[in-house]
């Protein structure tokens, strides 16, 4: 079979199974199902009641399997196989209340955003079965409200990375990994460099997304996880790793797992607690990556490029704050030319504040004790 109908009999089997079929029947009508595909038969249009929720999920799976990205496809599997079989045994079941009462139970259990990416896997099924007929009316599934949280599934530690510290931790590592003999610090200083997924990089090949001598890597959508094709400026380092990797035509880099290495090297570092260590992944390197890009530059739009958003809102979520950026900002801050006379007995405790506030003349034109920002009017003493 096709990876297609094999990802058909997949998601058709432990569908089936899931809703407490025993194994022997899910399986038969997972070759059914496969078998009617492969000959190009279409069950005609007919009542929810009378179709099985395996057929139509193994169906609409594979329809989209041509348009979306063999991960999102994936991801809608697993939301139906074992977040949806359970609850749920025929199109008739799915309705606006039904999705209600589905909607809270998993906001019990995961954040907001999570159910958002469920429900919206489960209108696009409900799209697929409304045009072509099995179903009469579209149900209406609507989001949790926005003032909704939900609950975090695990106890994930985002661990913050700057210059220094990714500095210290590339630094900790070995050249070469010892098990499998891997290049794993020029792996992570090139993940650090780029801002990439972790995926992509497993992807990139020589000529097809660089060629020696290039300053640019070509992103192709078929190794992109939002297939946002792209072509990227290179930093000199990142260039020299490459030139340094790049060994003919091929993968450059090809599968790897960096995570032990990783939090052994955090550790030897000594500039992460037990907990960053060990939650400290590879995704932590690009989220640090893109905030030190937003650092010293606020082209968004720019970093969205690099990281492959197709959305500069999206970007705005990887960007994560810290004191220092705080107090760059506070001090890049303009004063207020305002002047606070000390007159009572209290002067030795605001003689420093009003130093500190003296910082120049009223304009004539202002006033005497007038101070203006952004349209906020103050009178002073």
């Amino acid at each position: 079979m096709s990876s297609a109908q094999v990802r058909l009999y997949e998601a058709a089997t432990f569908f089936g199974v899931a809703r407490e079929c025993d194994r022997g029947s899910a399986q038969e009508i997972a070759s059914k199902i496969v078998g009617e595909v492969t000959q190009g038969r279409v069950v005609g249009v007919v009542r929810a009641s009378g179709v099985d929720l395996d057929v139509l999920v193994g169906k609409y799976l594979v329809d989209i399997s041509a348009e979306l990205a063999p991960e999102t496809v994936a991801t809608y599997q697993g939301y139906f196989v074992k977040k949806f079989a359970p609850r749920f045994d025929s199109l008739g079941s799915i309705s606006p209340s039904a999705m209600q009462d589905y909607s809270r139970a998993r906001l019990r259990r995961v954040k907001r955003g999570t159910v958002c990416k469920e429900l919206s896997a489960m209108r696009g099924f409900l799209k697929w079965c409304l045009d072509r007929g099995y179903i009469a009316d579209m149900p209406m599934i609507k989001d949790p409200p926005a003032r909704s949280t939900g609950t975090t599934a695990c106890d994930k530690v985002r661990v913050d990375l700057d210059n220094d510290r990714a500095a210290k931790l590339i630094a900790a590592l070995p050249e070469w990994s010892k098990r499998t003999h891997y290049p794993v610090r020029d792996l992570i200083l090139f993940i650090w460099e780029t801002a990439l997924r972790r995926k992509t990089v497993q992807r990139l090949r020589c000529p097809e997304h660089w060629q020696p001598g290039s300053t640019t890597l070509r992103i192709a959508d078929d190794i992109d996880k939002a297939r946002f094709g792209r072509e990227v400026e290179l930093s000199e380092v990142a260039q020299a790793l490459l030139t340094r990797h790049c060994d003919g035509a091929g993968s450059i880099w090809g599968a790897f797992d960096c995570r032990p290495a990783l939090r052994n090297a955090a550790r030897d570092a000594g500039c992460f607690t037990e907990q960053e260590i060990r939650h400290l992944s590879l995704h932590d390197l690009r989220h640090g990556a893109l905030t030190e890009l937003a650092s010293v530059s606020p082209n968004l739009p720019g970093i969205a490029h690099l990281a492959g958003h197709k959305r500069v809102s999206t970007t705005t979520q990887y960007v994560h704050s810290n004191r220092e950026q705080t107090r760059a900002v506070l001090n890049a801050r303009p004063g207020i030319p305002v002047t606070i006379p000390v007159t009572d007995s209290r002067s030795a405790d605001l003689k420093h504040v009003a130093d500190v506030l003296t910082v120049g003349n009223h304009n004539a034109s202002e006033g005497g004790g007038i101070g203006r920002r952004a349209g906020f009017r103050f009178q002073c003493p």
